[in-house]
């Protein structure tokens, strides 16, 4: 196994952990807007900042494979 194919699993790895991510923000989003709590929304702009650098992150993963497959 070559050290492409290798970062290529571990970018794809990362792929997933992000993907996890995703679902985990989504769960503490709408928690955060759940109008009943007396609470609502005090995490709001936490987690328009979670979500902007996560995008960021998958984003960088994903030009990161890009620039692997280009070299195979």
């Amino acid at each position: 196994m070559n050290h492409n194919v290798m970062k290529l699993e571990v970018l794809w790895q990362m792929e997933r952990l992000v993907e996890l991510l995703e679902g985990k923000m989504r769960v503490l989003d709408a928690l955060d807007r759940d109008s009943e709590s007396s609470d609502c929304m005090d995490l709001h702009d936490q987690i328009t900042a979670m979500m902007d650098q996560h995008q960021l992150l998958a984003d960088v993963i994903e030009r990161s494979k890009r620039i692997l497959h280009v070299g195979n």
